[in-house]
């Protein structure tokens, strides 16, 4: 309840002894509190996103070293692998993949696509080629490795896991 009281000629108002917010700084309140909560939830799918992108990268890093060190360690004498693909983690499954890429782990969420061609020996076909995405990331990684030893290192737009 408002009370008016005469001071010096000049009518003011006053409030009662209520306490508390009015409608409107209540909304103003709640709205800002929304704002910033779809801020932040959009920013935390950018940074997720950008972390999966990150571990697919990481992964085909691990796997190019660990096709590197099948090379060196059965002196180019490994065995054909046609595309071959993996979605679930841990070692790999398929024995001819797992001479390829020894010792490769995948972490969970990823999937593998690789391929081997032991009869490939210029720059004009894939010796290697790995690929791996993340299923919450936005890109996929590949390597690809030509007969005269050349290798490629690519990021591509993509959509995780299909």
């Amino acid at each position: 309840m408002v009370r008016f009281q005469k001071t010096l000629g000049h009518t003011t108002s006053r409030r009662s002894s209520q306490h508390g917010f009015t409608l409107i700084e209540l909304l103003t309140v709640m709205s800002l509190i929304g704002i910033l909560s779809m801020l932040s939830i959009s920013s935390f799918r950018v940074y997720r996103s950008e972390a999966s992108n990150s571990l697919a990268k990481a992964t085909v890093n691990s796997g190019a070293k660990a096709a590197e060190a099948g090379i060196t360690s059965t002196e180019g004498s490994l065995p054909s692998v046609a595309l071959y693909q993996q979605s679930s983690g841990g070692g790999i499954s398929n024995a001819s993949a797992n001479q390829v890429l020894p010792g490769m782990i995948l972490p969970e969420d990823v999937k593998l696509r690789v391929s081997h061609d032991p009869t490939c020996t210029d720059e004009n076909c894939q010796s290697h080629f790995i690929q791996v995405s993340h299923c919450r990331g936005t890109k996929y990684t590949q390597y690809l490795r030509f007969g005269d030893g050349q290798s490629l290192m690519l990021d591509q737009p993509g959509i995780g896991c299909p």
